[in-house]
């Protein structure tokens, strides 16, 4: 798998600030989120299908209303 480009972002969870790296290939996004400041609390490698999120934007929401309550 090529990858085509690297964002990073910086995104609020629950009151918390997180440091966000969405790589994106041609047929997924691939997710890994740390929270600033903090060794542990981070969610890796979480990836969804371009198919069904078109945007970086799209994305970025859905991993947040998914990982909300595992952060």
């Amino acid at each position: 798998m090529t990858l085509i480009e690297s964002h990073k972002r910086l995104v609020k969870i629950n009151n918390r600030l997180y440091c966000m790296y969405v790589e994106e290939y041609k047929t997924i996004w691939s997710i890994y989120c740390k929270r600033v400041g903090h060794a542990l609390c981070c969610a890796s490698d979480w990836r969804y299908k371009k198919s069904k999120f078109k945007t970086i934007d799209s994305v970025v929401e859905r991993f947040i209303n998914d990982v909300k309550d595992r952060l």
